[in-house]
């Protein structure tokens, strides 16, 4: 029994004396002493104690009644009440962890087969009408199984419940799961997980709205958790691996690294307990499309014993094109899988540098350029503001001569009888070389100074037959080669596993493919560019079509906090997680009882 007032109980330390006081106060009769009652009182006090204080209560029994009824009134004041505990009939929102490391397990099995049976258990358990909702906490939270009482719904879900190979927004899905909990109702959180994702310690698993089913499985480990190469020179690399021990005992280990489809690397490691290390190894020679490592090691968590590389030769290139649009060049650049373009019509007459505006190359087309101070530019049917050029006027049909040899932009090039309706006629050219003139114009002219370096054609690509000829690709090659000789130090094209993937889309591409380790295709509306591709939940590689195109990429965990797959919180059973949470899924009811009190006191009274 409970009390809500229990302090008014003190009021009978002046009722009592109180109701005594009154009572020996109440008028008495005369006593007349006879004969017959000394004989009487004789016979009293002959007479045994206990029917002696039954007498006594009878003449008292007035009082006694009194001091009872005044005892049951401040009883009745301290409000006394039954604590009924029941089970809680509020629903239930279950956050189940997709994480990477549910793949863990051992003998036992792994941790999703250990949550997906605990899951079935709750399902199995759950009372008639009480509802239950199931998110999934994977690279993003998402609701699986809206509110709902139907078991067989439930348990379907249940079934279908795979870990990928990412990491997991589980501290965000069960904020977001807090959000459907009722207020002042018996509705709960309940967390299936191994407790070994990031931002567990920060919640509050106290309290009686959220419960934790620790999942066991496994809890010994060693990843990869780098991989990368870096461009030394020409041919000339470094290939780094960066390996970890998250166990607390020695291990030793075999890495094998492959180079293509061919072993190039074989060692024997030793990792003391917790150690990490980042082993550096030379390559030199062309590099292969791809590189793959493995850590032949038996562990409870085999995902980051894989790791994947992807390798592109080819930097992007920045490219602004401005001007009304030319579907000769359009097509040109679309040729250029290196190169991404962006267009507009004009640009302000502010002086323009391109570097600030990360662009690596600038197109004008026909139009007006503003003031051109740093940059690399092609200028077609214009001449540059800023720039050391003069024209005056146009030169109908100029006859070409012959190339210039023996400079980078004229490499492999042959211009024979090219026809060009109309020129810009150049009159100063200032310290440029002219690649290709006639006898009344520079045709084509190249620029190189400290901070510019321009190709300037002078005349309009519509109005000639140059995108007609080989020269013309050449001739743009050349010119991306002459402004963006360099390679990546880093030529590697990886993501990590649950983030998005940009996928550069030309022009007349219409839809990209997308090809998945496990051979799972996608295809997806080329409507933006970049496109995002964001079904990254594999570690692997992943091959994509886009129209003519085809790129590869790979896809690695290489996340230590995933990795460590050792509990952040203290482990315990789920048997003893039920017995500590039995109190949090038991409802409370109260009985008050003042009011049988007051009806024990009308009927005294």
């Amino acid at each position: 029994m409970y009390w809500g007032f229990p302090y008014s109980f003190f009021l009978l330390a002046g009722v009592i004396p109180l109701i005594l006081a009154l009572h020996s106060l109440r008028p008495r009769g005369n006593r007349i002493r006879s004969t017959a009652l000394f004989l009487l009182e004789r016979v009293l006090k002959e007479r045994p104690l206990g029917s002696r204080l039954s007498w006594l209560f009878r003449k008292n029994l007035l009082l006694l009644l009194q001091i009872l009824a005044a005892c049951l009134l401040v009883a009745a004041l301290a409000d006394p009440f039954l604590l009924f505990l029941h089970a809680a009939d509020g629903d239930r929102v279950v956050v189940f962890d997709l994480s990477a490391s549910m793949k863990a397990g051992d003998r036992s099995g792994t941790r999703v087969e250990n949550g997906r049976t605990e899951l079935i258990s709750l399902i199995d358990g759950l009372p008639s009408g009480q509802r239950m909702m199931i998110i999934g906490a994977g690279a993003t939270a998402q609701i699986l199984s809206p509110l709902t009482a139907d078991k067989r719904k439930l348990r379907d879900v249940a079934r279908s419940l795979r870990p990928t190979d990412a990491p997991a927004q589980v501290k965000e899905a069960i904020l977001l799961a807090y959000s459907f909990l009722r207020t002042n109702s018996g509705d709960q959180v309940t967390a299936i997980s191994d407790g070994a994702f990031a931002g567990v310690e920060e919640l509050p698993w106290g309290s009686a709205q959220l419960r934790l089913i620790a999942v066991g499985g496994g809890r010994d480990n060693t990843a990869i958790v780098g991989f990368e190469a870096r461009r030394l020179g020409t041919a000339r690399f470094e290939i780094f691996v960066g390996v970890q021990n998250f166990t607390e005992r020695e291990i030793a280990t075999h890495l094998t690294l492959w180079m293509g489809e061919n072993v190039w690397v074989k060692e024997q490691l030793h990792l003391s307990p917790r150690e990490r290390k980042t082993l550096v190894y030379p390559y030199e020679g062309p590099l292969k499309k791809t590189a793959r490592a493995l850590l032949d090691v038996d562990d409870d968590f085999a995902t980051d014993n894989r790791a994947f590389l992807a390798f592109s030769e080819s930097a992007r290139i920045n490219l602004l094109y401005v001007g009304k649009g030319n579907p000769f060049l359009q097509h040109l650049l679309d040729a250029f899988p290196q190169v991404d373009v962006t267009s507009v019509e004009q640009l302000p007459p502010e002086p323009f540098t391109a570097p600030n505006q990360d662009y690596d190359l600038v197109v004008f087309d026909g139009v007006q350029t503003p003031p051109l101070v740093d940059g690399n530019f092609v200028l077609i049917n214009t001449i540059g503001s800023g720039l050391p050029f003069k024209a005056e006027g146009k030169v109908a049909r100029p006859l070409g001569a012959p190339l210039l040899a023996g400079h980078p932009l004229t490499k492999g090039m042959r211009v024979d009888s090219l026809y060009i309706k109309e020129a810009i006629a150049l009159t100063y050219v200032g310290a440029s070389t002219i690649l290709l003139g006639s006898k009344q114009t520079p045709l084509i002219v190249a620029l190189e100074s400290q901070r510019v370096k321009a190709l300037v054609i002078a005349f309009d690509l519509a109005g000639s037959d140059l995108p007609y000829k080989i020269a013309f690709p050449i001739l743009f090659d050349n010119f991306l080669q002459w402004v963006h000789p360099q390679r990546p130090e880093f030529p590697t094209v990886q993501v990590a596993a649950g983030s998005p993937y940009r996928i550069e889309v030309k022009g007349d591409e219409r839809r990209v493919e997308v090809t998945g380790p496990q051979g799972q295709r996608t295809v997806l509306a080329a409507d933006a560019n970049p496109l995002l591709f964001t079904d990254t939940l594999d570690t692997g590689f992943y091959n994509y079509n886009a129209g003519a195109r085809e790129g590869q990429f790979g896809v690695n965990l290489f996340d230590e906090a995933e990795s460590d797959i050792r509990p952040r919180v203290t482990a315990q059973s789920t048997a003893q997680m039920h017995t500590e949470s039995a109190s949090k899924d038991l409802g409370k009811h109260e009985g008050h009882l003042w009011s049988y009190l007051l009806a024990v006191v009308l009927v005294l009274l």
